[in-house]
């Protein structure tokens, strides 16, 4: 009866743990960055950088993650672990590589929410997620982006990540800018709404990767020649 019992609560915490999907909307304002340097509008993040020397800003397309409840070895986990064991989630994105690929060491990263249309409604940053960036791990034809070990009774855990440090500014009109503080190794990143509430999962995220010798992209906004 214990491990029939144990089983049901392990599995049931990972299947209604919260997912955060990320249908926040982006405004329509545009930023200069610089001179010859403007964002149109945030529909999505954008990031500045350098490609054969030239400055440009690339837009950093969003991406749908799955989710991996790893049934076979939770079921396992809960028939012979302790009390104590934590059933596992993983967020995953298909391929090993973005389609989103910076030429820089140094982007500087650039995005804006929806502002609440409704100025006399409270407040609800308790609500809104923290933007950070991670570097995902690299697993034969996925990319693993979070990991989450949930508490059996409660459905609560911590994330896994492999977050970088990252100064975060905000700007005018509601623009935020996010500097990672050392310069970027190559590899797989994503730009990761973490939701406050404890146990939530992000189902969309902003995956770039960091190449020095990849191809231009063919949707960047190359500085304005003067």
């Amino acid at each position: 009866m214990y491990i029939r019992s144990s089983i049901n609560v392990a599995l049931r915490s990972v299947l209604l743990a919260v997912f955060f999907t990320g249908s926040y909307t982006f405004a329509q304002t545009a930023l200069e960055i610089e001179p010859g340097l403007t964002i149109p509008n945030a529909k999505t993040p954008w990031a500045l950088e350098a490609y054969q020397g030239s400055r440009q800003l690339v837009p950093i397309h969003h991406s749908t993650v799955t989710v991996n409840r790893h049934t076979g070895s939770n079921l396992a986990g809960a028939v012979y672990g302790s009390v104590f064991f934590k059933p596992k989630m993983t967020t995953e994105l298909n391929g090993i590589n973005s389609r989103n690929q910076l030429h820089t060491a140094t982007p500087v990263f650039y995005l804006l929410l929806e502002e609440d249309e409704d100025t006399g409604a409270p407040a609800k940053d308790s609500d809104a997620p923290t933007f950070v960036i991670n570097r995902v791990k690299q697993l034969q034809d996925k990319r693993v982006v979070d990991r989450l070990a949930v508490n059996a009774f409660t459905g609560k855990g911590p994330h896994a990540i492999d977050q970088i440090e990252v100064d975060t500014k905000q700007l005018k009109d509601g623009w935020l800018q996010i500097t990672p503080k050392a310069p970027m190794a190559e590899g797989e990143y994503a730009i990761l709404p973490i939701p406050k509430t404890s146990g939530a999962y992000s189902m969309v995220v902003w995956d770039f990767g960091v190449n020095l010798s990849a191809p231009n992209e063919k949707d960047v906004i190359p500085a304005a020649q003067h």
